[in-house]
């Protein structure tokens, strides 16, 4: 059962993941020109939304969240859907502002890239950081996924790069310092164009410290370790009990609620030192989104990748603000509108939708035909969604047949079966395991 939420544990996060003060760390940046402007776009990995402070959950406070949102002029929004369930296709349609079927980055494999976990990125749309490269912008971006890569295409148009060695390795004050690294380099008199990627809520997921207010010896670190033994796959299975299922829904519940203060840690300290150095004192515009969230057993479900679009996976926190008053975002926003608000500080309008080509060894594994998924939402309330071949009016209704689903749904699944490779798909299973996506 979920605590509500303590000032012993909000002291506790303020001194594990609060705001460092930016002159006392190792690199100070660069004051800004009088004409400096920033443009930036920060992604906080693996965060839904309903699972954060901002937007009312108890257990633990998200206060860079909040103060993002409370900035003069700021728009939030706790109904954002991120494009695709997954990392690689929700970053190339924020760099590009096309959905999944139109720029094609997803699962699917390719070798001839030297990145055979999924087909990367093509050299057709133009991204973000190209498009401001073009207008003299220094382009400096570090991404503690190891996903946002050369390898898989999302690397153009960057002056550099900088790209974490493995998923985990630039925690908290660790990717702060590797980015005032980056940035003590940047020409002040420049406009720079930053991304920056969290990856405190992904995993591996860190231990919760004994002791820490509102939780228990019960929440310890959990991984996929993708043996038939290991809970996670047992309670996707249907092998526990009423009650260990229960527990087991709790126990990484837990660990990633501890995990989203984390990330919001991190992201105070990003903010902070941004801010602490002048950079939003200028013209600037920041957004802050995330890539997808995480199922954490939802119809037996954990985790992500998967063609399952319920609300736990696709919905995010989305927050623009800047010099200049944000758009009034609408009731439920598309957060592939990151790329128009970056660009030109206005909504692109787009239908509000997230889809996924196939995941052949997550499908296979659960004993499930290969199907893509999409959910695309008619209004605020009306949701239809694919699953397992199926359609849905909403998360948990009954399924109906697809031919019952609105076209626009149907159109989208017609476009994501196009994009499914017949290539063997043995390599990129093995790099997905590798970086933890795949049993």
């Amino acid at each position: 059962m979920l605590v509500n939420r303590t000032a012993p544990l909000a002291a506790l996060l303020v001194a594990v993941t609060g705001v460092f003060v930016w002159s006392q760390l190792p690199y100070r940046l660069p004051s800004p020109g009088e004409d400096f402007e920033l443009v930036a776009l920060v992604v906080l990995d693996n965060v839904r939304a309903d699972r954060t402070g901002l937007c009312g959950h108890a257990r633990v406070p998200t206060p860079a969240l909040e103060d993002a949102c409370s900035r003069p002029g700021a728009a939030c929004s706790c109904a954002g859907v991120s494009p695709a369930p997954w990392t690689l296709a929700s970053h190339a349609s924020y760099f590009t502002g096309l959905p999944v079927h139109e720029h094609g980055a997803d699962i699917g494999g390719s070798v001839s890239v030297g990145f055979s976990t999924a087909r990367p990125l093509s050299d057709d749309p133009e991204t973000l950081a190209e498009h401001f490269r073009a207008r003299g912008f220094q382009t400096l971006g570090i991404s503690a996924n190891p996903v946002v890569s050369p390898e898989t295409g999302l690397a153009r148009g960057f002056d550099e790069l900088k790209v974490a060695p493995a998923f985990g390795s630039w925690r908290e004050g660790l990717l702060e310092e590797e980015l005032r690294e980056l940035l003590s380099r940047a020409d002040g008199d420049k406009p720079v164009f930053l991304f920056v990627n969290i990856i405190d809520a992904h995993e591996p997921w860190p231990p919760v410290p004994a002791g820490t207010p509102g939780f228990d010896a019960a929440h310890e670190a959990v991984f996929y370790k993708h043996d038939e033994d290991a809970l996670p796959w047992t309670l996707m299975n249907g092998h526990l009990s009423a009650d260990a299922a229960d527990a087991e829904k709790e126990r990484i519940r837990a660990v990633y609620d501890y995990a989203v203060a984390h990330a919001d840690g991190t992201l105070g300290r990003v903010l902070g030192a941004l801010d602490g150095a002048g950079w939003t004192e200028g013209r600037h515009r920041v957004v802050i989104t995330s890539d997808h969230g995480e199922l954490l057993g939802e119809e037996e479900l954990l985790g992500h990748t998967t063609p399952v679009m319920f609300d736990g996976v696709v919905g995010v926190p989305f927050v623009a603000f800047g010099s200049e008053p944000a758009p009034a975002l609408p009731s439920r926003v598309g957060a592939t509108e990151a790329h128009a608000l970056l660009v030109d500080w206005s909504l692109a309008g787009h239908p509000v939708a997230s889809e996924a080509t196939p995941n052949p060894g997550f499908s296979k594994r659960l004993g499930w035909e290969v199907h893509p998924g999409a959910a695309v939402w008619l209004d605020e309330d009306t949701k239809w969604l694919s699953h397992r071949g199926e359609a849905y009016l909403g998360d948990h209704s009954a399924a109906r047949p697809l031919d019952e689903a609105p076209e626009a749904l149907r159109e989208r699944l017609d476009a994501l079966r196009s994009l499914a490779s017949d290539e063997d798909e043995s390599g990129a299973t093995d790099h997905l395991r590798a970086l933890g996506y795949l049993e």
